[in-house]
């Protein structure tokens, strides 16, 4: 029986990444434990009584000179992009027996080089496990463009560099675990990636993700009502970063189209980013929330937009609520078309480049919303029966331990 050591040195919490990832495995193992699975913090935990040494905090600046400020900001592009490539951002004591395991599992990039860092004489295997919707070198560039800073330009430069980390580390790592092999998909965009990729093609081994059940306590939750939405309505949500890759902009498109036609539809949406929200009385901003399942529950339909799809987790989380979801052509989101037809007639597909099939889509489910009902719901048990099927952490952890015993 292998064992493998999943390298948790974050806090897990019910969100997306590689935190909200770990959170179902970790809630999972609480009630259902394993011993081929351990938990980095869990190790600590009972070894010293205390894990909160192992997450890396950063210190904030007062930076009030221009000289000051410059150089706060070169400091922090360094901090962001390269440090944690090239430093050891926590401390793991070096009297664990990292030995005992024959896998040591990271979900963060950066923490390949860190790891090899800590232990260069680990005897086991290294597997790499990824997160972003696109490569982490994009992904870091994307968020610093957001601040319309000097750091953007500084980060720009970097470029060339962070990228050939981002590839060493790809190289390094003796296994790459993927949802899917469509979940490749966005990182093969970049030359360099795709490149590194089929070199290390036989490192691959994939195992679907999957998310622990949640039944909502209706009696507790927050309801619609709470923002000014009235029963009967129609609501259509969608909850993650306002950002072009996650094709927000198309949502918005689409989304004040459909509002401008239909008195009967509000459009419920959680999260930020660098793109600015629509102003109209039925599209409404909640920003950052931690009851998205709650709300979920109570939804008519979701949109995913996804320019770039890794695996979204919020994907799972729609098919357990049971509810209808259009969902863009794209990366991991196409693996959904390799399951049984007939279990996957709540999910909708469009093309990214066809907006209006977008809008027809929406429609034609309001449609089917309010002249056949039975035919409507028929889309939300399907959605459920689905991850029951497939998305489950019994399922997951039977997947990932049968490929953890089937590695070399």
């Amino acid at each position: 029986m292998k064992k493998v050591l999943i390298w948790d040195t974050f806090p897990l919490q019910n969100t997306g990444g590689p935190m909200g990832y770990l959170y179902n495995l970790h809630e999972y193992l609480k009630q259902h434990p394993s011993e081929q699975i351990t938990f980095l913090t869990d190790l600590v935990l009972e070894k010293y009584g205390d894990a909160e040494w192992l997450h890396p905090h950063i210190s904030s600046s007062n930076a009030h000179t221009r000289f000051e400020q410059i150089y706060y900001q070169l400091r922090k592009a360094y901090r962001m992009c390269l440090k944690p490539f090239w430093e050891i951002e926590y401390h793991v004591p070096q009297d664990i027996n990292i030995d005992q395991y024959d896998y040591v599992h990271v979900h963060i990039i950066t923490h390949v080089s860190q790891f090899r860092k800590l232990f260069p004489h680990y005897k086991g295997k290294l597997i790499l496990t990824i997160h972003c919707p696109c490569t982490w070198t994009d992904e870091i560039l994307s968020y610093t463009a957001s601040t319309k800073s000097k750091l953007n330009k500084i980060t720009r430069h970097l470029k060339p560099i962070i990228l050939h980390e981002e590839c060493k580390a790809y190289k390094s790592a003796d296994y790459i675990m993927f949802p899917c092999r469509g979940a490749r998909e966005p990182y093969e965009k970049t030359p360099k990636v795709k490149q590194v990729f089929e070199q290390c093609d036989s490192k691959f081994f994939y195992v679907p993700t999957a998310i622990v059940d949640y039944h909502p306590n209706k009696q507790d939750i927050q309801h619609y009502s709470d923002f000014g939405i009235p029963k009967g309505a129609f609501v259509i949500t969608y909850f993650g970063r306002h950002i072009s890759v996650k094709g927000y902009d198309i949502l918005r498109k689409v989304g004040l189209k459909l509002l401008s036609r239909y008195p009967n539809v509000y459009i419920l949406c959680a999260g930020k980013g660098d793109l600015e929200n629509p102003q109209h009385p039925r599209w409404i901003e909640l920003g950052f929330i931690n009851n998205v399942d709650d709300l979920l529950s109570q939804s008519n339909l979701y949109i995913l937009p996804n320019k770039e799809t890794y695996f979204d987790l919020i994907t799972l989380q729609i098919l357990r609520a049971g509810i209808p979801l259009i969902l863009s052509s794209t990366g991991g989101n196409n693996y959904f078309k390799e399951l049984p037809k007939d279990m996957t007639k709540g999910l909708i597909y469009f093309d990214i480049n066809n907006q209006e099939q977008v809008l027809e889509e929406m429609r034609r489910i309001m449609d089917l919303y309010e002249d056949d009902k039975i035919a409507y719901l028929e889309m939300g048990k399907s959605n459920r029966l689905l991850y029951e099927t497939y998305f489950t952490m019994s399922k997951y952890v039977e997947e990932y331990t049968n490929a953890i015993e089937s590695l070399s």
